[in-house]
């Protein structure tokens, strides 16, 4: 289990983990300059130990993009994982986006009926209730601005057909465990690409 740690999907809890904490807690070290690292115990003690290093200061690529970070705007996180998706939030709004969660395609539904300009939302493919395809072809019909500005989000590398499915929308797919800057390429494509 050591070396496979870091993989999303990977947990020794059974049906209590998803197996996403790791990779992502990695991922947002890493979009940070740092490092997260599973080490031995020498104290001989149960358990699993954990070192986080992280630079004092910003490497200075990071600092420059610090510096003048792409406009991304509002974008609305749709993904009933609440770890994955306050994280994914959170990463947003440190990339300078005003990012909003909601756990269902319902909700995600109801908050595009309105005035509310969205520039981006991210999808996630497999929600409990309505999937995520079934809410881009529901927003096509309701708010075809905002469906054109759709980004997919999966963890499930497995299921082809749902994955050509989603490419077939014209719409970008992000594979998670994604990096900040993945994100960020996703969500500045073009609104008709």
């Amino acid at each position: 289990v050591r070396a496979r740690l870091f993989e999303p999907f990977v947990t020794s809890k059974g049906e209590e983990g998803g197996g996403l904490g790791l990779a992502i807690s990695r991922g947002i070290a890493r979009d940070h300059g740092g490092e997260l690292a599973h080490e031995r115990r020498e104290d001989g003690e149960p358990g699993a130990q954990f070192t986080m290093r992280l630079p004092i200061l910003a490497p200075a690529a990071a600092r420059k993009r610090e510096i003048a970070p792409a406009a991304l705007g509002r974008i609305l996180v749709v993904d009933d994982e609440e770890a994955v998706r306050d994280a994914v939030a959170a990463t947003l709004n440190r990339l300078g986006a005003e990012a909003e969660a909601v756990p269902s395609g319902e909700e995600a539904l109801r908050r595009c009926e309105g005035p509310t300009a969205w520039d981006g939302v991210l999808l996630d493919l497999r929600l409990e209730g309505a999937a995520g395809l079934d809410v881009h072809r529901r927003l096509r019909s309701l708010n075809p601005v905002v469906a054109r500005r759709v980004v997919f989000m999966t963890g499930d590398h497995s299921d082809e057909s749902l994955l050509r499915e989603a490419r077939a929308t014209g719409r970008p797919v992000l594979e998670k465990p994604f990096t900040a800057d993945e994100l960020r390429r996703a969500l500045t494509v073009p609104a008709g690409a």
